[in-house]
């Protein structure tokens, strides 16, 4: 077995051999991903669930057997209504405010609670990502003899749990303590249906039996922890999960390093009173979003803030975001964690791209693979292969650049212009000959998927031809931009190019005219679009009715 520490290793691997070297005897490797339902589970939400994915493909491939469950906090309680809830229940936040999250109804009328409406796409859409998982509610977990018994035994031991608690936070610095009468136990008031902490306080323990006083209601009562009305606190409820699922893996935010965090802690607790190791982690730094307007946010829930599963599937393929996870690289994955990631709604077609130069170096194209030295085509090799939703293709599929899809999806119906899409890729170079069906599906998939995203993130990209040029553009351009688009139009009349063809023939144009790139692209663009930047030139000219584009440059052209 190769060393956890061997940095050339990638980071999915290490932690494989790390899991193998502390759990050596597993019946099944258990990973385990959490989410709380309080609003819309987002790529950054993913994240967990796709490298738990990826550390479970590695076991199964070396023979293990493994699983892995998606944990939903659903008896959490509700803090705050998200700020895209229907109107009519804006101001109805406090009616709402401290009830565990699935015994809410679903405010949206299409789910049977608010947990349920929050987790359906994980559901529906985990296995167009190839995420393989099982869900499981809080509500049903609590329920479980296996659990109550934990939580028994919590109560049994109290004090050594307060004390371990304490020391550790103690160490890191905190003040706030535990008292010695803590109670760790957050039941379900009878009454009322609350379990936030702020409304409902333990007063007693006996047996099976936890007493409380509900600020809300008022109300003196008693729970049943068999009953699952209730659940230990976060700092205890975690330890508890690895302990019962017998937890190997979960991936977690750089902050869970921080000492006295309650990663911290409930490895203490795992350790001195269950006698077992914590479970081994990739870490990994905040997921950030800049919006349309161009504010780099934090991703966040209950603010609506980033993509969900079926809105990403909307605008890219699944295996773009799989790869952009595992493209990385970490030397050790015990002491470095995956850097922060800013996702851009208007630059989609960057992880897209990236994906496409992994395939790439995947098929051993020479002049990609040749740029990079072995150890990253290692790493970007298992990337893609860690990628794939299903078996990774035999051959190089046909990769239609994102930004030439987006141009495409505005100058043709891909379902009723089969023969001119054909024809299209034909003249760009894409094709040669015929096309597959496989490959045709795929193009034809990427056309409709950039055509969502410039209607709804990126119109800048819209295409607005200019039928008549206005008087304006063509004085505003220089002698030797003219001249330029004068021998571009005779270019494009020479002969057939290929995107690439083209657009190497711009420079040699820009060099014999004396011009700047900048200058010649600017021109271009104006006479055709009327402003100076657009989608990819070459694409866009071997797209458009070539008559009419060499009759508008010669319109300009000297």
């Amino acid at each position: 077995m190769a060393s956890s520490k061997d940095k050339f290793d990638h980071f999915v691997t290490q932690a494989v051999h790390l899991i193998l070297e502390r759990f050596p005897n597993e019946e099944i490797y258990t990973c385990e991903s959490g989410a709380t339902p309080s609003g819309k589970i987002h790529l950054g939400n993913l994240l967990d669930l796709t490298l738990c994915d990826g550390v479970l493909r590695e076991l199964s491939d070396m023979g293990y057997k493994a699983r892995h469950i998606l944990f939903i906090d659903s008896q959490d309680p509700l803090r705050r209504l998200p700020v895209f809830v229907p109107k009519e229940f804006v101001e109805k936040e406090d009616e709402f405010k401290g009830f565990p999250l699935e015994d809410l109804p679903d405010l949206w009328g299409c789910h049977e609670s608010y947990a349920e409406h929050f987790v359906s796409p994980v559901r529906e859409h985990a296995a167009d990502f190839g995420i393989e998982l099982e869900i499981l509610f809080a509500g049903e977990f609590h329920r479980r003899k296996e659990y109550v018994e934990e939580v028994k035994f919590v109560f049994e031991n109290r004090k050594r749990f307060i004390e371990i608690l304490n020391k550790v936070r103690s160490a890191a610095g905190h003040k706030t303590l535990y008292p010695e009468d803590w109670i760790p136990y957050m039941p379900i008031c009878n009454s009322c249906g609350r379990i936030a902490e702020w409304a409902v306080k333990p007063t007693y323990i006996d047996g099976y039996k936890v007493g409380y006083h509900c600020d809300v209601c008022n109300e003196d009562g008693e729970v049943d922890i068999r009953d699952g009305r209730g659940k230990l606190p976060w700092r205890l409820e975690w330890p508890a999960r690895w302990k019962i699922f017998h937890v190997n893996f979960e991936p977690l935010g750089k902050d869970h390093l921080a000492a006295g965090s309650s990663f911290d802690t409930g490895r203490a607790v795992l350790k001195e009173i269950w006698n077992r190791s914590e479970p081994v982690s990739i870490f990994y730094d905040f997921v950030y979003i800049r919006s349309p307007d161009g504010k780099l946010l934090k991703m966040s829930k209950r603010k609506g803030i980033g993509l969900g599963l079926d809105e990403w599937l909307e605008i890219a393929p699944p295996e773009a975001y799989r790869f952009n996870v595992f493209r990385h690289m970490l030397e050790d994955v015990r002491t470095s964690a995956l850097p922060h990631w800013e996702f851009d709604y208007k630059r989609v077609f960057e992880l897209v791209d990236r994906y496409d130069w992994g395939e790439r170096i995947y098929f051993n194209v020479d002049e990609e693979v040749e740029k990079v030295d072995e150890n990253v085509r290692r790493r970007i090799v298992k990337a893609y292969l860690l990628s794939q939703v299903d078996k990774p293709p035999s051959k190089l599929p046909l990769q239609l650049p994102y930004r030439f899809a987006a141009v495409l999806s505005q100058i043709l119906d891909e379902d009723r212009e089969e023969e001119r899409l054909i024809s299209i890729l034909r003249r760009t170079g894409y094709i040669t000959d015929g096309i597959s069906k496989e490959d045709l599906v795929n193009v034809k998939k990427r056309i409709k998927m950039a055509r969502k995203w410039i209607e709804l993130y990126a119109p800048e990209y819209k295409l607005k031809v200019i039928e008549e040029l206005p008087a304006e553009i063509k004085s505003s351009l220089s002698e030797k931009q003219r001249k330029a688009l004068g021998l571009l139009a005779e270019a494009l009349r020479s002969r057939t190019w290929t995107e690439n063809e083209l657009f190497n023939e711009f420079y040699n144009i820009i060099k014999s005219v004396g011009l700047s790139s900048k200058e010649f692209f600017e021109a271009a663009y104006m006479v055709l679009l009327g402003k100076k930047s657009g989608p990819r030139l070459a694409g866009l000219l071997l797209s458009l009715e070539k008559e009419w584009v060499i009759k508008r440059f010669k319109e300009v052209g000297k």
